[in-house]
């Protein structure tokens, strides 16, 4: 309805049967009212999330589909994250952080600290903490999200020029460093000569705890791109994307005995 309730219309307008069936709940997208975004799911097992764009969308989109799912409730925090309870035993709760990624949404499901046989119904959200009720062993459970902002990095500062030394035709002693997120245990770095990390040699990515990274022997007179997100104990956004340009200065001279 867009006249306060005096008239309703499906979403599409031609649909002729519902994408979901049985008790269905609906979030919408922060910035609705710039993108139009709605998001449903539903409890019948395995109907998953759908994403609808009012405007631009003729039918309802899959974006997640935790198999067995029973989704009971989905909120959507003011920064965009997506929260959808799944009261399967064990289903623990579906977390998006970017829902409104048009090439497919990533999803993860969020089970760390719940009790076996968990069925979590209802889900309120306040800043970046839920609550949900865990029916199973008569527990309301809190989720504090502090992972739903990017790292921030530090070292070597963006567009640096001349960094690391030239030992052997190749540069050395480069290091990446980042602040560490509050409740992260492990982070993801990837290095690139390419601005969209496409394909990421599998000696400039890895994992680590800490908020450092020393790098391989690199190029020199070459421009590389790195970022870093946190991967546990749930997914943080990537880091903006900074550079840096190895030195092209040759090894440094012995002095000259006279």
């Amino acid at each position: 309805s867009d006249d306060n309730g005096t008239s309703f219309e499906p979403l599409p307008p031609d649909a002729t049967s519902p994408p979901l069936t049985g008790s269905v709940a609906v979030a919408f997208a922060p910035e609705f009212s710039s993108n139009s975004i709605i998001y449903a799911a539903s409890d019948t097992p395995d109907e998953g999330i759908y994403r609808f764009t009012i405007g631009t969308s003729t039918e309802w989109e899959n974006i997640d589909s935790p198999t067995g799912g029973m989704l009971g409730q989905v909120a959507v925090s003011a920064d965009g994250t997506l929260y959808a309870t799944n009261f399967k035993a064990d289903g623990g709760m579906e977390r998006c952080l970017n829902p409104t990624y048009s090439l497919g949404p990533t999803f993860e499901t969020v089970t760390r600290g719940l009790d076996d046989g968990a069925t979590l119904t209802k889900l309120w959200l306040q800043d970046n903490r839920l609550w949900s009720i865990d029916t199973a062993n008569v527990r309301l459970m809190t989720f504090t999200d502090s992972l739903t902002l990017p790292v921030t990095l530090t070292s070597p500062p963006d567009k640096a020029q001349g960094i690391g030394i030239i030992t052997n035709d190749t540069v050395k002693d480069v290091e990446l460093d980042w602040e560490t997120l509050s409740g992260a245990t492990t982070y993801e770095w990837q290095l690139d000569d390419d601005t969209d990390f496409s394909s990421v040699p599998a000696s400039f990515e890895g994992d680590t705890e800490a908020g450092s990274e020393r790098l391989p022997a690199l190029e020199p007179a070459t421009t590389y791109y790195w970022r870093v997100r946190a991967t546990e104990p749930v997914l943080s956004p990537w880091s903006d994307k900074w550079s840096f340009t190895t030195s092209m200065d040759s090894e440094a001279a012995g002095p000259e005995l006279i």
